[in-house]
């Protein structure tokens, strides 16, 4: 098994095949049941399209960013195709769904940035979807390996800290072979709502049972309370 080059890695270390050969779902169904259907969204980090892909076949129109002109070469044409940091981003726009995945809100230190772009592109009745990653999966250091579609993924290092974490995660795809350095913050469930509180953001509800997407609202949008978890999708 060879090590992919590194003209095929984005800047933050993640393969550019890889993501665009992971499976949309289950998180573009998260998306989907969270916004209204045929929404206008915002992907925000959208890597090599995955999500969005999944958004378009569904009706929805997407606009897509990222920093990574070998990420968003992947992305579907049917996407507007926006290059650009995501936590300086200013499209002058409001959207009634905004996407923040790949866990960018664990950034550990622009995941208040993240957020503040997804706030000031949503719409005042509208949904972002933000997914973070398990903080009870970080806290046990647990390393592992699963197939997710065509991709091994295999967690060989997991040291957690006290308010962040290092990991090293391995990607194989054929005969190829990626290995990515990962730092983040570790976010409880107060320092998330902390978080998305900072942003004028409130949480909703989590999408699934691990609780690692929640869907937020601006904090004036009426009826919004925090708690509670959706159905596991079908």
């Amino acid at each position: 098994m060879s090590a992919a080059p590194a003209a095929d890695v984005a800047p933050d270390g993640s393969p550019v095949e890889v993501f665009e050969r992971l499976p949309a779902e289950p998180a573009a169904g998260y998306v989907r049941r969270a916004v209204t259907p045929g929404a206008e969204v915002l992907e925000l980090g959208c890597g090599a399209g995955r999500i969005t892909r999944a958004l378009l076949a569904a009706g929805h129109r997407v606009v897509a960013v990222d920093q990574s002109p070998a990420m968003l070469a992947r992305v579907p044409a049917g996407a507007e195709r926006i290059l650009a940091d995501a936590t300086t981003v200013d499209l002058r726009r409001r959207f009634d769904g905004v996407v923040l995945g790949s866990y960018l809100v664990n950034h550990p230190t622009l995941g208040r940035r993240f957020l503040a772009t997804t706030a000031c592109h949503l719409a005042a009745d509208g949904t972002a979807v933000v997914q973070r990653y398990d903080p009870w999966w970080v806290r046990s250091a647990t390393t592992g390996e699963a197939a997710v579609g065509p991709v091994t993924v295999r967690v060989t290092r997991l040291v957690p800290g006290a308010t962040r974490f290092e990991a090293t995660v391995v990607y194989e795809l054929g005969e190829r072979r990626w290995e990515q350095a990962i730092e983040a913050a570790i976010l409880d469930d107060a320092d998330f709502d902390t978080l998305t509180a900072e942003a004028g953001l409130v949480r909703g509800r989590w999408l699934d049972e691990h609780r690692t997407w929640a869907a937020l609202h601006h904090r004036t949008r009426a009826g919004t309370a925090v708690g509670g978890v959706s159905p596991a999708p079908g």
